[in-house]
């Protein structure tokens, strides 16, 4: 039989998986939108993601990879509480 959970684990599941993928992908967001403006600026010149990413860390450090993501973790709360409470609630 397959265990059922109520509101708030599913809250809490969500919540958790929704956190740690924002943390893990927001550095590849964050070259991808740096890569984007570089090329949308660019005469010419190419930059590989491999150029940028060194270019990026080497100005700004690790830590600006993350700046600007207090921001997206506030936005992924609402989401997550609300998704998957609603799925598993409306799938059974």
């Amino acid at each position: 039989t397959t265990p059922t959970l109520s509101i708030q684990e599913y809250s809490f599941c969500s919540v958790t998986a929704g956190l740690i993928s924002k943390i893990t992908l927001f550095p590849l967001d964050t070259v991808k939108t740096r890569l984007q403006y570089y090329r949308s600026r660019a005469q010419g010149d190419k930059f590989s993601a491999r150029d940028a990413i060194l270019k990026f860390i080497k100005r700004e450090g690790v830590a600006g990879l993350y700046r600007g993501i207090t921001g997206a973790l506030i936005g992924v709360l609402p989401y997550s509480i609300l998704y998957m409470p609603s799925y598993g609630f409306f799938k059974t």
